[in-house]
């Protein structure tokens, strides 16, 4: 799952399992789109990569969260991604 693509300064994306199956392991990535204003790749950064949990703990998708580290005038997203799988 990919966020807006604008020039909002934090942004978060989340990956979710299909019912009944747990999260084994995700990641995300901050990607620079460009159009208009300055700034780079360089300047932003993932801040959070963590597992999403339903009511009784388990594991059940992904959520990422990036900021600018420095201005950015151009448009970026983050985006993220679950491994997912039945466990019994």
């Amino acid at each position: 799952m990919t966020s807006a693509v604008d020039s909002t300064t934090t942004k978060s994306a989340t990956a979710p399992c299909a019912a009944g199956m747990r999260a084994l392991g995700g990641g995300g990535v901050a990607t620079f789109v460009g159009a208009g204003g300055g700034g780079g790749p360089e300047d932003l950064a993932l801040v959070r990569s963590e597992p999403t949990v339903d009511g009784s703990g388990n594991p059940n998708g992904w959520i990422v969260t990036g900021n600018e580290t420095d201005a950015v005038g151009g448009t970026w997203s983050v985006t993220a991604v679950v491994l997912c799988a039945n466990v019994t």
